[in-house]
């Protein structure tokens, strides 16, 4: 970013051997990915382009759709700027398919997340409801219990009443 491409490529290089070192694919691709990018800015679009092409071995096995889309635009770019407009074309048909893949599924995810939502607002209403229902239940328990109460405090009265003016 700092446009400084002779003092990046020899930390780049040890990025890339220190990646080696470890074994750590998502580290080797992404240094490996910016190594190619500097190439692409010095204009050795060959070399970047086979900078890439040595990362065809994560592709299935370690990187995400993501990583895989990217890489497919960079190597659509660098044919591209080399002129190679046929290679450019195959790789930029790969971006946009994986890019497609990649937009369904945060599509999906999205939907998943939504239906989740909005079955949990559902469940809520219904607890809300049933609430609401069992508080109406436990006042009509509660009036039906007065009113029985008063008519048994009315019984006793009357029958104390009619036994006291004998």
């Amino acid at each position: 970013k700092l446009e400084r491409f002779a003092e990046a490529k020899p930390i780049v290089n040890d990025c890339m051997a220190l990646a080696d070192g470890i074994n750590i694919p998502s580290l080797r691709v992404a240094s490996r990915q910016i190594y190619a990018e500097v190439l692409m800015i010095e204009k050795k679009y060959s070399s970047a382009i086979q900078m890439l092409d040595s990362l065809s071995g994560y592709i299935d096995h370690e990187l995400g759709l993501k990583d895989q889309m990217e890489i497919a635009e960079m190597r659509a770019e660098a044919y591209r700027l080399s002129g190679d407009i046929e290679s450019a074309l195959t790789d930029y048909m790969t971006f946009k398919t994986l890019n497609d893949s990649l937009i369904g599924a945060d599509s999906r995810e999205k939907i998943n997340e939504l239906e989740v939502q909005y079955e949990t607002e559902r469940k809520e209403q219904q607890i809300a409801f049933l609430d609401l229902k069992n508080k109406a239940s436990q006042d009509l328990i509660a009036q039906k219990d007065r009113t029985i109460l008063i008519g048994g405090i009315g019984l006793v009265l009357i029958t104390v009443l009619a036994l006291s003016s004998k």
